[in-house]
């Protein structure tokens, strides 16, 4: 089968979300149990008199844990108890929904010790993410009968609520490190002039932010595996990453995924969830340029 392969930092939402269709698919062909787990989006949200959001929580039930990617309350706010009282939501979300576990991640100039203080546990770390600052991951498991949430908690959270969140968050990591997010996405096409020469037959997307290149998705149609098109579009994301000054990448697979391709790049582990999902372990991989080039020397 022939293909070109074009990059992108402006990708199109519909390109986005085939590639995101097409790598859930492919999970579920491998496991089909995926399927019976437990999945959404969730909100918790605090308000003021007049309705703004002052305080916010968002995350995201797939593959049998909660994550939460967004937790955030405006400083006049703050002392209060509003952000456990948000974590608990988030808890109630995962423990109600038959998935007692929870894993979230935050930087040295951020929260680290109020999650502590929440009973969660780092198990894994990155330097320099932001340069200066230490990246962590926790989570908190076998969480038992979390109190009813006594802030606002929707499903499918409106954008408009879940931007206020993102940018209240964006707003406060200003103060200790600018960053100008770069996207790199790269996709592989049927030849031009051919039929179909939009339809997507391999993907990669990722994002440049905090001096590392977050690989967020990766896949390959099947009858163009083997063929070597995931290691094309990987050695163009370091190249244009490198681009941007970043030579470090961070990326995750199941142990059903991809896992020896990752190795094969110079890919190492540096921390693992169990049960994600249920009977596979998630491992969470870094790649580093001056490392790797120490290894293969």
């Amino acid at each position: 089968m022939t293909y070109r392969l074009e990059i992108t930092s402006s990708t199109q939402p519909q390109d986005l979300i085939a590639l995101r269709r097409n790598l859930a698919q492919s999970n579920v062909r491998r496991v089909p149990a995926l399927l019976s787990l437990p999945r959404g989006d969730y909100g918790a949200f605090i308000r003021d008199a007049q309705g703004r959001i002052v305080g916010g929580a968002v995350g995201e039930l797939d593959w049998g844990w909660l994550y939460v990617d967004l937790l955030w309350v405006a400083e006049p706010y703050r002392g209060r108890g509003y952000g456990s009282r948000l974590m608990q939501a988030m808890e109630y979300v995962a423990y109600s929904n038959g998935l007692p576990q929870v894993y979230l991640a935050t930087t040295s100039f951020q929260a680290l010790p109020f999650y502590q203080k929440l009973g969660y546990d780092v198990w894994a770390m990155l330097d320099d993410r932001p340069k200066g600052y230490a990246y962590y991951y926790l989570r908190r498991q076998h969480i038992k009968h979390p109190p009813l949430p006594d802030v606002e908690l929707v499903k499918d959270p409106p954008k408009a609520d879940v931007k206020a969140v993102r940018q209240g968050l964006i707003a406060y990591n200003e103060q200790f490190v600018h960053t100008v997010p770069h996207r790199i996405a790269i996709f592989a096409r049927p030849p031009s002039g051919q039929a179909g020469d939009g339809q997507i037959l391999a993907g990669l997307y990722g994002v440049v932010a905090w001096d590392w290149f977050d690989l967020q998705y990766l896949w390959v149609e099947e009858a163009l595996r083997g063929h070597g098109v995931a290691s094309q579009m990987l050695e163009m994301a370091k190249a244009q990453a490198a681009r941007y000054g970043v030579r470090r990448i961070v990326t995750d697979t199941a142990s059903f995924q991809a896992l020896p391709f990752y190795q094969r790049h110079g890919f190492t582990t540096f921390g693992t969830l169990p049960d994600r999902p249920p009977g596979y372990i998630s491992h969470f991989l870094k790649y580093d340029e001056g490392e790797a080039n120490v290894r293969n020397y």
